[in-house]
């Protein structure tokens, strides 16, 4: 089995999206056994031109792209792979300006369109695969947005995507509030927010897709609605806020907190299981979780949050 995981993201190792994707990759792996080989490729570090347009890979040269670039090298490691999983945050409600570049210059891989009006039964419009075998591979994408929830989000890039590949024909694995996924104050609990797209891997590797019950389980945003609000709102308002290159920075300055007056907002909560819920054949833990940015050396602040998880 051959894995070959794109990152899309402009930010390379440090991509919020790619943390998620190496959990669910890592749960494929450790089902699929010791045998798979992962190859993992970084589009920003690749020359790749924007499709000029010229349809030379449909009418002169079918297949073959006049431009060469680092797509002769990408096109043929998509050829060898079984599973093709693209990493990518999402951008303005779209693709990332290089992986959106990448998906235009796949256009050689499918057929010229001649007038036919698509087939609806095997939910394939208006272009079909130009090599039998890609018809084969799988492909996952797995993104993460700055929203509170994916609703509605994604919209446009799924009607991007069921037009290339056919509707039902890929596999999606999506986590809203991506920001917080590189703060370093949420280490702990974000590598237990990891673990249930690791589980989903393994899921996929065992079944070949994901049941609606885990794909809503992946949809549960990390943090709860107030700590969310706060700390987005903490990001844009204060230039001291953010992230860069994965490191943290100081969550505000000694101004901002008095100013703001979000000294000790909630009183220490108890650490541990504080009770189970059950209902709709899952059974899920209610958990007093601190979610600590960082804190203030003089006011001695620290956020706390209450999520279900």
């Amino acid at each position: 089995m051959k894995i070959l995981l794109i990152n899309g993201s402009l930010r390379g190792d440090y991509s919020s999206s790619l943390k998620v994707a190496h959990a669910f990759v890592k749960g494929m792996v450790e089902e699929y056994g010791a045998d798979t080989e992962v190859c993992e490729v970084a589009l920003k570090d690749k020359r790749i031109d924007h499709c000029h347009g010229c349809f030379v890979c449909w009418k002169t040269t079918p297949g073959q792209c006049c431009i060469h670039d680092d797509m002769d090298e990408l096109r043929q490691m998509v050829m060898d792979s079984d599973i093709i999983v693209e990493s990518f945050p999402l951008y303005f409600f779209g693709l990332p300006s290089k992986l959106k570049a990448f998906t235009d210059r796949m256009i050689s891989y499918v057929q010229e369109y001649r007038g036919n009006p698509g087939d609806e039964e095997n939910h394939r419009f208006l272009h079909n695969m130009r090599y039998p075998e890609l018809e084969k591979k799988k492909l996952i994408l797995v993104s993460t947005c700055g929203y509170e929830v994916t609703d509605n989000c994604y919209d446009a890039v799924f009607a991007e995507f069921d037009r290339i590949c056919g509707e039902g024909k890929y596999t999606t694995v999506l986590a809203p509030q991506g920001g917080p996924l590189s703060e370093q104050g949420f280490a702990e609990k974000v590598a237990r927010y990891l673990e249930k797209f690791k589980e989903a891997g393994h899921e996929y590797a065992r079944e070949g897709c994901l049941s609606e019950r885990t794909w809503n389980k992946l949809q549960r945003p990390l943090l709860g609605h107030s700590t969310f609000e706060m700390a987005i709102n903490m990001n844009w308002d204060n230039p001291e806020v953010g992230v860069e290159r994965g490191d943290t920075k100081e969550i505000c300055s000694e101004a901002c907190l008095c100013d703001r007056e979000w000294r000790n907002p909630y009183p220490v909560p108890a650490q541990g299981n504080v009770g189970r819920q059950k209902g709709n054949e899952r059974c899920v833990e209610k958990r007093q979780l601190c979610c600590l940015f960082q804190s203030h050396k003089s006011c001695g602040w620290v956020l706390y949050d209450t999520t279900v998880w």
